[in-house]
């Protein structure tokens, strides 16, 4: 270990060269054996250490160019584990359909392909809903909405891109890349125990925005559906009337019966439309998100932007879940 990895030629003049020999017996050994290396594993790291360890900053004694080396070699080793565990998680999701949590898909993909700031002028939001501008051609106005609790979830998988009505996270998982469809991590957020089938067989959208994943509006054909909910429940949630959340109305929320107040009372999620209309003091991104986006609406959820609301409009008659089904 005290001769350079082959191709490798430390320069005389670099006044770390000899501390570089000196700690590479026994000291670097040492320390992959601290870390639980395997003889296999540390041979990577030390092929890494030959070519790294010349460029690291001069040090004035050994010792502290040991203390330094090991605190890399503790670095170098801990993110090629992290890394190797993130490329698992995300493998295993794709190709094994292995049912993981969504914080463990999330912290993966996060470790793969850092999170960075959406630009300046895209975000707009109140204190229940936020809209991104995703609008890729002056004319044709899109508009992703999301409830607000979940916009802390995208902001981490920023950068994204949209492919039409989807919107799409390209992550880097070693010489390949995975593409994840976030439409599919919103409908995770809303629905926790959701499995792997459910995500690729059984979301719907209410109305005809499929760029508006509101909980009133991103929902679920195994849960939401008349006809298929009790026949999917088994599949998605032994307890009825946890199965019932999402679909109790708006109203029941606001003037609910004494079951009904049960019912919310044990955790149902009250789906909450909200819809941005433009007025003069709004600006030019509310007048694009009106013509873009549809969604139904409650009036109190208007009132930091508007004093008007717009009815969501209601897909052709045969063409909804329930209809394709009894047809």
């Amino acid at each position: 270990m005290t001769t350079p990895t082959k191709g490798v030629t430390l320069d005389a003049a670099n006044p770390n060269t000899p501390f570089i020999r000196t700690f590479a017996v026994p000291g670097l050994w040492n320390a992959l054996m601290d870390f639980q290396c395997g003889d296999f594993e540390a041979a990577k790291y030390v092929d890494w250490y030959w070519h790294t360890a010349s460029r690291w900053p001069a040090k004035k004694s050994q010792a502290d160019f040991n203390a330094y080396a090991r605190d890399r070699v503790a670095d170098k080793v801990g993110y090629t584990r992290k890394q190797a565990d993130a490329f698992n998680v995300i493998d295993r999701f794709f190709d094994k359909g292995e049912d993981l949590t969504l914080d463990d898909v999330l912290s993966a993909v996060t470790f793969c392909a850092p999170p960075q700031k959406f630009p300046d002028g895209a975000v707009f939001k109140n204190d229940r809903v936020v809209m991104i501008d995703l609008t890729q051609r002056s004319g044709h106005d899109k508009f992703l909405k999301v409830d607000a609790e979940f916009f802390p979830i995208l902001e981490r998988l920023y950068p994204f891109e949209r492919r039409g009505d989807k919107v799409i996270k390209t992550v880097p998982v070693g010489s390949t890349t995975r593409e994840f469809d976030l439409c599919c991590v919103a409908f995770w957020h809303k629905y926790r125990n959701a499995f792997r089938d459910e995500m690729n067989e059984a979301i719907y959208f209410k109305s005809a925005d499929s760029l508006d994943w509101t909980s009133g509006n991103l929902l679920s054909l195994w849960r939401d559906s008349k006809i298929k909910a009790q026949r999917f429940r088994s599949r998605v949630d032994p307890d009825p009337e946890t199965h019932q959340a999402a679909r109790i109305p708006t109203e029941m929320a606001k003037n609910p019966t004494k079951k009904e107040r049960e019912m919310l009372e044990k955790g149902a999620q009250v789906p909450q439309s909200v819809f941005f209309n433009a007025t003069p003091g709004t600006g030019d991104v509310f007048i694009k998100a009106k013509k873009s986006i549809v969604s139904t609406v409650d009036s109190e959820d208007l009132r930091e932007f508007t004093d008007e609301t717009f009815a969501t409009p209601t897909r052709p008659k045969g063409t909804g879940p329930d209809e394709d089904e009894a047809s």
